[in-house]
């Protein structure tokens, strides 16, 4: 493909939709239970910072551009090259939004299986659960309205969620990277995912734990 082709807008979005494609088959392969796909997201979108800091045409960024798409190196180091600056820029901004945006959904996703958890430990007997349970639940539902209704920052519901980690490493890092991801996301984006990865997901767990409770 020539560059005067690239400066066709449908050849070049036909070329940021096979990118993205590429990327969603990256995150797929290489996020699992021990890696998850927020952690993973947190730590591509790391290193594209750290990379471009140096430069939208540094080898080192071109290098792992390629691998993230899954091409040859000298493919897309020729593709790279007869993009403009702009066109760059674009490539760039895409596959960090496709990142942060699938990164933070499943880390909301995890957040609502973690206060499910802790409020069916209660259910389940173990009553000295029960204040804290109580409070991440209902400070957590409140943070997250409080913010889909524009009276606080999407921060308010890390610092809502913090209580149930209790300072471990982990959930540190669900914290930060939760910050971290939400960082690159405009807020009407925000709210969809606070609405569709965290609260639609928390009563999808609590009605299935009313249900069990009922057998």
């Amino acid at each position: 493909m020539s560059k005067a082709e690239f400066e066709r807008p449908d050849a070049f979005n036909q070329m940021l939709e096979t990118f993205l494609s590429s990327v969603r088959t990256r995150i797929f392969e290489s996020t699992g239970a021990s890696y998850p796909a927020w952690r993973y997201a947190a730590d591509v979108l790391r290193r594209i910072q750290e990379l471009a800091k140096n430069g939208l045409d540094n080898i080192d960024l071109i290098d792992f551009l390629a691998w993230l798409n899954y091409y040859h190196r000298k493919d897309f180091t020729t593709r790279w090259s007869k993009l403009t600056d702009e066109q760059k820029r674009a490539v760039l901004n895409t596959i960090i939004h496709e990142f942060a945006q699938r990164g933070l959904s499943s880390l909301l996703g995890e957040i609502a299986y973690d206060v499910a958890l802790l409020v069916n430990s209660v259910l389940l007997g173990h009553r000295e659960l029960e204040n804290l349970a109580k409070e991440v639940k209902e400070q957590v539902l409140k943070a997250s309205m409080d913010f889909i209704n524009g009276k606080t920052d999407f921060n308010s519901i890390m610092k809502a969620i913090a209580p149930l980690y209790n300072e471990s490493a982990d959930g540190k890092r669900k914290l930060e990277d939760g910050v971290f991801l939400a960082s690159f996301l405009d807020t009407q984006e925000l709210k969809e995912l606070v609405k569709e990865s965290l609260l639609d997901n928390l009563k999808s767990w609590f009605d299935y734990m009313m249900i069990a409770k009922k057998k």
